[in-house]
């Protein structure tokens, strides 16, 4: 989840999905982005190559969170999510 987080809010990835059938849990990344740990101005400019998105000032933007599909994937489930070509044919794939 941490990963998918980092990928949207500091690397500017447009969107990310997360399969994972437990909670996710982004109390700690977002609590970091409250306090500015990420701009630019706390990271260094070692960091900001690697974190494009961010500016200073980013903190009071609001974060935004991965899209989530909280499920397990056995063998055959998962052969049927690789090939689903839409969102609508995940939820068909019943996962």
């Amino acid at each position: 989840g941490e990963l998918a987080w980092e990928l949207i809010n500091l690397s500017g990835v447009k969107d990310c999905v997360v399969v994972d059938p437990r909670q996710l849990n982004l109390s700690l990344v977002q609590t970091k982005w409250k306090k500015g740990l990420f701009e630019p101005k706390r990271t260094g400019p070692v960091f900001s190559k690697w974190y494009p998105a961010c500016e200073d000032g980013c903190k009071m933007r609001q974060s935004k969170s991965p899209r989530h599909i909280r499920c397990f994937l056995d063998g055959e489930a998962c052969l049927d999510f690789m090939n689903a070509a839409s969102e609508e044919d995940i939820d068909r794939a019943d996962v």
